[in-house]
């Protein structure tokens, strides 16, 4: 455990606590593996508890320049919040350290190496990013709680609706929590109604006097994420806005009703409304959230599997990648790596998933290996981990195109470095472009259906997939 992740989160009670309560998250799944340190200008008590009580180290900040100063090379820096804009990504990266952005508005240049966005419907080219960036996009990569993991492996279903949660989080401006209540009241189906406050909401007295007039009401003020599980768990309808919260109640088995009511939320609302993974309750306005709350009595919802539980597993795959990929070198083949690439090439894991299912004999290939190394328009590499070979990437110059071919030796498939060396080999290509050595218009990799490491490495590079009979082609333009 000897590489740290550095936590820039943004997360006061005026904006919402979402940004650290998702980094917290992802703070659990990497907790093994990588030392955590926690840096915010603004941190609620509640939130430095749990931060102490799970031994991740925090930082109160008072200067930009502070953080900045603490990253070192081959550091991995996560940012979470509006306020890292290009140039300070670029200080960032500067300073030698990967960078992990959780961004779920898309609205500007990145320069993170990992994007990070758990809404459903997002694609690689929503984003301004760069030749380098992997993605991490849908809620298969969803930024939850071990609680809410372990809970989402299970299976639920929800045979009538009796008990319903509401829960607007943090300070709930708007005062949402009492106007749903409030509708929620006039339906005689509910026989227990959970209601559930952050820490800093600051109308307790309407909710209270409501509380008194309707003894279904059970109010629950500031509690962990264990309370506010086995709460969904009791409840059949869920009423939250499309924050981070959704994608807990999802993962409990609830019946969601959404909807937005800040600009921050609109691409979450949107993605998942489009998928039907909530019943729209639009800004929570009276009507629009009791014709929600009529359908929920109508509808035979049951718990969809949107979240399976396996993004930690994912997420941290990744975060090892990026670690790892400083370990990983190119360099030009030669005619000493003749044995190697052989036994690569006649290799039957590696022929399985290769077009050409012809076996190839030694002296084919003594004749064909030397003649790649001449080709002006080949570049043929050879990838090294600690001085090891353990795979190779290849780019033939055809027309305006440059084609991928690259394989990882089968006692290194497994640990993902099948997407740092097409990273890196895609770095490699894109540097002979600008110095004039080569000139083409785009990137292709052909890949077979039941490549699915293949598939997974081209997808999180942003490549546009299309299908062609039994393979897909992917693509990656040059600018």
């Amino acid at each position: 455990m000897n590489t740290k992740v550095l936590f820039r989160v943004d997360g006061s009670p005026q904006i919402g606590l979402g940004h650290l309560v998702r980094c917290i998250a992802l703070a659990h799944m990497l907790r093994n593996y990588f030392h955590i340190t926690f840096f915010c200008k603004e941190i609620p008590e509640q939130i430095k508890k749990e931060l102490s009580k799970n031994q991740f180290s925090l930082e109160n900040l008072k200067e930009e320049k502070f953080f900045l100063s603490q990253i070192k090379p081959q550091e991995i820096v996560v940012c979470d919040g509006y306020s890292f804009n290009t140039n300070y990504q670029k200080q960032i990266k500067s300073r030698g350290a990967k960078l992990v952005c959780i961004d779920d508005l898309h609205d500007g240049q990145s320069y993170a190496d990992l994007i990070i966005n758990h809404a459903p419907g997002i694609k690689p080219v929503d984003y301004k990013a760069q030749y380098f960036t992997q993605y991490a996009l849908g809620p298969e990569y969803a930024l939850l709680r071990p609680v809410f993991l372990e809970q989402a492996r299970k299976n639920r279903k929800i045979v009538k609706v009796e008990v319903v949660l509401i829960c607007f989080g943090g300070s709930d401006y708007k005062n949402l929590t009492e106007l749903t209540l409030r509708v929620i009241m006039d339906f005689t189906n509910f026989k227990r109604i959970l209601v559930v406050t952050g820490t800093a909401y600051n109308n307790p007295d309407g909710l209270n006097n409501l509380v008194i007039r309707d003894n279904r009401i059970e109010h629950y003020h500031a509690v962990d994420e264990k309370k506010m599980l086995s709460l969904m768990i009791e409840s059949d309808l869920a009423i939250v806005p499309a924050s981070g919260i959704l994608l807990e109640v999802i993962a409990a088995g609830c019946i969601p009703i959404s909807g937005m009511y800040i600009e921050n939320q609109k691409y979450l609302y949107s993605n998942y409304n489009k998928s039907s993974y909530f019943i729209d309750a639009k800004d929570f306005n009276a009507v629009d959230l009791r014709k929600a709350i009529e359908k929920s009595f109508k509808i035979n919802f049951g718990k969809q599997k949107v979240v399976d539980g396996n993004s930690g597993k994912r997420l941290l795959n990744l975060f090892l990648q990026l670690e790892l990929k400083e370990k990983i070198k190119l360099r030009k083949a030669n005619n000493s790596d003749i044995k190697i690439t052989f036994q690569w090439a006649s290799n039957p894991k590696i022929r399985a998933f290769s077009f050409n299912k012809h076996i190839i004999t030694k002296e084919e290939h003594a004749l064909w290996f030397p003649s790649k190394l001449t080709e002006n328009d080949c570049f043929y590499l050879i990838a090294e981990m600690d001085n090891l070979p353990v795979g190779s990437i290849r780019f033939d110059l055809i027309g305006i195109e440059v084609n991928i071919s690259y394989l990882i030796d089968p006692e290194y498939q497994g640990k993902g470095l099948g997407q740092i060396i097409l990273n890196k080999g895609i770095e490699f290509i894109l540097d002979k472009a600008k110095e004039n050595k080569i000139d083409f218009k785009k990137i292709v990799g052909f890949v077979m259906k039941t490549n699915i490491p293949s598939l997974k490495a081209f997808e999180r590079l942003g490549f546009v997939k299309y299908e062609e009979d039994d393979k897909f082609k992917f693509e990656m333009s040059k600018s």
